[in-house]
């Protein structure tokens, strides 16, 4: 290799072996076609060096690896690579693990290529995902924080400074925890170790029980059943967006890499704080999603999230007019229950709602007839807004007491758009009222 075209990698590999004395060869995956000549891949390749009980792994691409082409003088490239440490386990398939890795990888580093995103310390990562980000999509494991990665040292090259980013794996719970830098560091403080583990459970203590329910249907339906709420099997992302890389196996069981399009890189700072009655023209964000956060729930205070389609009239007219843990999706696949264990989000994609839904409310309800299980159970709760496509992050706290149920943003038409109106009325019945309310009957 040449010493002066490669100074920069030249340089990335001795602070690793520093690290790991000896392992002058690593396991390392290339880009079958760089980027500069067109390739998918924007990082030249990714090293994976073996600790005791974990995998590091290293990029080689977001900085100057050869010569000088920018002209920030003080850092080099994008001034970081990223790194992330894999805990060791029985995996059935190590190298598909691996391989998963290093799409993840390949994608966060395409969104700093085409959108000029730098994933900075104390930042969080929310990817979209509604299965584990392994290669079977079984963890609990959506997203991440971002570190300054403890092991490895900031770098001094001839094209500038490189720092290392480390990606610590994140439940979806503990990702809707963050609102601050020093959020990000108390839930990192609280996992006490940067190795991801994809079997761990979240730090944070939230508890969903399975339970039998009431079934909910419209006044039309004549047939009455029981709906039992448990966990579901995540199933597989149908959008898979593969990434190039020698040794890859290309075999339709993989699990998909990140989408892209859901990735959402959060600076903390930077999130809107959103009042009652505040409204945003949606129509040109791909996806809206709407969370519920909390600080913490005492044991059998347990949220669920509604959505209603509602008509010209206001009202609902068939069962699948209402969304939730029964009933995931809507008719026109416009809006979705993503809600899983201890997360709950409705997902609303308002290219795709049917002409004749005027209105979309989205609620929140403390399940059970138990009218001491409200609100007042539940610690500090908002509801996160993420926008999809035209980017952006928000969070809208519920002002509650005792209510059982709470309307947070309603989606309705004006004119040819679509719009977001945040709401926050609470009501001190459960979600039985507002169903009778909307035009749906509960049995």
């Amino acid at each position: 290799m040449n010493n002066t075209a490669s100074t920069g990698w030249e340089l990335i590999e001795r602070e690793f072996l520093r690290i790991y004395p000896g392992q002058n060869d690593p396991l390392h995956f290339a880009a079958m076609i760089k980027w500069r000549f067109g390739g998918n891949d924007p990082l030249d390749g990714i090293s994976i060096y073996e600790g005791k009980d974990y995998w590091h792994f290293v990029t080689f691409g977001l900085s100057e690896l050869y010569e000088k082409v920018s002209d920030n003088h003080e850092l080099s490239g994008y001034g970081y690579e990223m790194t992330f440490k894999l805990k060791k386990d029985n995996y059935d398939d190590l190298n598909k693990e691996i391989r998963c890795v290093c799409q993840i990888l390949q994608t966060l580093a395409r969104i700093t290529f085409q959108k000029g995103v730098v994933f900075g310390p104390n930042e969080f990562i929310r990817t979209g995902q509604t299965v584990g980000i392994d290669s079977k999509g079984e963890s609990d494991i959506r997203g991440f924080i971002c570190i300054s990665d403890p092991s490895v040292n900031t770098i001094d090259t001839p094209n500038g400074k490189v720092a290392f980013i480390e990606m610590v794996g994140m439940t979806e719970d503990e990702l809707l925890s963050l609102s601050t830098r020093d959020s990000v560091k108390n839930i990192y403080s609280k996992l006490g170790s940067d190795i991801t583990d994809y079997k761990r459970k979240s730090v944070l203590l939230n508890v969903q029980a399975e339970r039998m329910v009431p079934d909910i249907t419209s006044v039309s339906s004549s047939v009455s059943t029981t709906v039992t709420k448990s966990e579901s099997s995540p199933e597989e992302n149908p959008e898979q967006k593969t990434v190039s890389s020698t040794e890859q196996d290309k075999s339709k069981d993989d699990h998909s890499s990140l989408r892209l399009d859901t990735v959402q890189r959060i600076k903390p700072e930077g999130a809107k704080h959103y009042l009652k009655g505040e409204r945003t023209d949606i129509t040109d964000c791909d996806e809206v999603r709407i969370s519920l956060k909390y600080d913490s729930a005492e044991a059998g205070a347990d949220p669920d999230v509604y959505a209603f389609m509602l008509h010209e009239n206001g009202k609902a007219e068939r069962d699948e007019d209402l969304v939730f843990f029964g009933s995931k999706l809507s008719l026109d696949g416009a809006v979705e229950d993503l809600s899983e264990n201890s997360s709950h989000t409705v997902s609303f994609k308002p290219a795709l709602l049917s002409p004749d839904i005027y209105h979309v409310l989205v609620c929140f309800s403390v399940y059970g007839d138990d009218e001491k299980m409200n609100f007042s159970k539940i610690k500090n709760p908002a509801a996160v807004l993420d926008f999809f496509g035209s980017g952006g992050s928000g969070e809208f706290k519920l002002e509650l007491s005792s209510e059982k149920t709470v309307e947070v943003v309603e989606f309705y038409r004006h004119n040819d758009r679509i719009k977001m109106k945040t709401i926050g009325s609470g009501y001190f019945t459960g979600i039985e009222k507002l169903c009778e309310k909307l035009g749906i009957e509960t049995q």
